[in-house]
Parts: structure tokens; sequence; C-alpha cells
């Protein structure tokens, strides 16, 4: 009897032995099982994460990328729009400037020219005028040249000056001849003076040539013609 009881005792201990550990196998499987859909499903999860933030990176990337890009073709092509345009300045100053340079060429070789010219002109105008007075002298010369040798004596003995005329002194004569002597050769108390003043003539006809080649005095001053 108590050797029955003993084996009872046994049988259920070893059944309850065996239940507790199909049981744990079981709870064991189970937690495994859980923790492997839990490490799967985190795994999966972190795997979408990352490439969530893998995709939105490199849309993110692609996006600054574009953005780069297009500010970039912006810089450059208000960067060539900018240099075309200081080229299309300094080309327009490059001109005017020559154009400036081309008008202040011209005015003042214009101004040169006029200049020139007038100088040429009034240079001209002396010639004219000093080849005119040129000629005059040489015909002052030739009158004086061809006067006759006792025009200085007539105009001595008539009490003419170089500037007298001698048609006034010779009407003067008429309307006063008792001023002048009638005959010279009658009156002998004279002859004296008139050798002195014959002397004094013949200085003057000297003084008179040198003067004539050294100034010549006015032709209309002098005269031309015999006295009678």
């Amino acid at each position: 009897m108590y050797m029955f009881k003993l084996h009872a005792i046994l049988t259920v201990l070893d059944i309850v032995y065996h239940a507790t550990l199909t049981v744990l196998n079981i709870v064991y499987h189970a937690i495994l099982t859980v923790l492997d859909i839990v490490y799967h499903a985190i795994l999966t999860v972190l795997d979408i994460v990352y490439h969530a933030i893998l995709t939105v990176l490199d849309i993110v990337y692609h996006a600054i990328l574009t953005v780069l890009d297009i500010v970039y073709h912006a810089i450059l092509t208000v960067l060539d729009i900018v240099y075309h345009a200081i080229l299309t300045v300094l080309d327009i100053v490059y001109h005017a400037i020559l154009t400036v340079l081309d008008i202040v060429y011209h005015a003042i070789l214009t101004v040169l020219n006029i200049v020139y010219h007038a100088i040429l002109t009034v240079l001209d105008i002396e010639i004219n005028e000093i080849s005119v007075s040129f000629d005059g002298e040489i015909e002052d010369q030739l009158r004086f040249s061809s006067l006759p040798a006792d025009a200085s004596t007539y105009t001595y003995h008539f009490g003419l000056s170089a500037d007298s005329d001698p048609e006034e002194d010779e009407e003067d004569l008429e309307e006063d001849p008792a001023d002048y002597p009638a005959d010279e050769g009658d009156n002998d108390d004279n002859k004296s003076s008139d050798d002195d003043d014959n002397d004094d003539v013949d200085k003057n006809e000297e003084d008179e040539e040198k003067e004539e080649h050294i100034a010549p005095t006015d032709p209309s001053a002098v005269p031309t013609d015999d006295p009678v």
C-alpha cells in the first residue's frame, strides 16, 4: 500500500514535471517567437525609417543640388549679363571718347588752318605793302635822279622848303615880286654873299644826296618839273 502511494506520488510528480517542462518549453518558445517578431518588427521599422531618412536626405540633397544649380546658373546668367553690359558701356564710352577726340582733333586742325591762312593773308598783305613801298622808294630814287642839277639851287634861292608847293611859291613870286631880287647880276654889293650862298647850296646838295641814299623823302613834296 505504501509502495502504491509512493508510485502514485512519483507518477504525479513526473506528470507535473513534464507538464511544467512542456509549459515552460511552450512559454519559452512563445517568448522567443514574440521576441523574434518584435526584433524583426523593430528591424523592419528601423529599416523603413532608415530608408525613409535616406530617401528624405536624397530628396533634400537633390533639391539642394537643384537649387544650387539654379542659383549657380542664375549667378552665371547675371554675371554674363553684367559682363556684356559693362562691355557695351565700355564700348559706348570708348567710341564716344574716340568721337570727341576726333571732333577736337578736326576742330584744332580747322583752327590751325584758319590761323595759318590768316597769318599767310596778313603776311601777304604786309609783303604787298612792303613791295609797293619798295617800288615807291625805287620810283622816288629814279625821280630824284632825274631832277635837274640846279633844282636845289632853285629851291634855295627862291626860299622853297622841302615841303613847299612849287606852284604856290610861283604864285607868291608873281604876287610879291618886290620881295625877291629881280636881277641878281646887277647888284655888285651882294656878290660875296652870293658866293657864300652858293657854297651853302653846294653843301646842302651834298647833304641832300646823302639823305636821298639813306631815307628818300616824300615824292609829293619835291617838284618834278623844271622851274620856269
